[in-house]
């Protein structure tokens, strides 16, 4: 019992250590940016082994980078959510603030995406950011990242789909999701809103070929949403608008 215990109280302070961090990126002159960027992009793991990846990020002081529709002063910035990594992996961030994740305009932090992935395939991830200003509140989706998972043991990964298409975007009641895929399973089609909360999940049994599905969205309210389509070795992101 002793030594279950030992070996616990070692995997949960493994766990805070590697959840914290400190910004080491030197952005320069440059008024806002994240680092690593999408061209080098994250770190590549092996399932059922280790994995860690820091990401510093650099907040404006205005909402140029953001497109805000005029011009404001940013206040802070929330990283809300990384949506797509796969199973055993997790985000956490340092904050100075009390509000988990976000820093002042101006300010650089970090965060770590860290565990043990448990499932291999290429990883899709879009990153929902929220600007706070005293005027307007700007949500951002971050696309463009991804994360390789190997399996050692097998002959490496290959992503069943490498790209689906949605039209019409934006939607108004329903959507059709196109791709071609390399196997007949049962894929999962989940739309998330900009927290990351599940606004609707569907099973399709997808073949070998083209595959095209109706996706209904009367349900969902007007706004932008992210659609993550999965497979056995398959994991893509794309952003959808919902406009009633």
């Amino acid at each position: 019992m002793k030594q279950i215990l030992l070996s616990l109280i070692l995997l949960f302070t493994t766990a805070y250590a590697w959840s914290q961090c400190d910004p080491i990126f030197d952005f320069g002159d440059e008024v806002w940016g994240v680092a690593p960027d999408t061209i080098t992009n994250l770190n590549d793991g092996e399932i059922n082994s280790f994995y860690s990846q820091q990401i510093d990020v650099l907040v404006p002081e205005n909402g140029d980078p953001f497109n805000a529709p005029f011009d404001v002063e940013v206040d802070s910035a929330s990283i809300i959510t990384v949506m797509g990594l796969p199973e055993g992996l997790s985000f956490d961030c340092n904050s100075p603030l009390t509000t988990p994740c976000t820093y002042l305009g101006g300010d650089q932090g970090c965060g770590i995406i860290s565990g043990i992935p448990t499932e291999a395939g290429v990883f899709d991830l879009t990153i929902s950011v929220m600007a706070y200003s005293q005027i307007i509140n700007l949500p951002i989706f971050v696309d463009g990242y991804s994360i390789v998972i190997s399996d050692p043991l097998s002959d490496g990964v290959e992503n069943a789909a490498v790209d689906f298409g949605l039209y019409p975007n934006p939607a108004q009641t329903s959507f059709e999701l196109n791709f071609d895929y390399k196997s007949s399973e049962e894929v999962k089609i989940t739309i998330f809103d900009i927290v990351g909360k599940e606004a609707l999940t569907l099973t399709r049994r997808a073949q070998s070929g083209n595959n095209s599905f109706t996706v209904p969205v009367e349900s969902l309210r007007e706004g932008t949403y992210i659609v993550r389509l999965e497979g056995m070795n398959l994991s893509a992101t794309k952003r959808l608008v919902v406009n009633k």
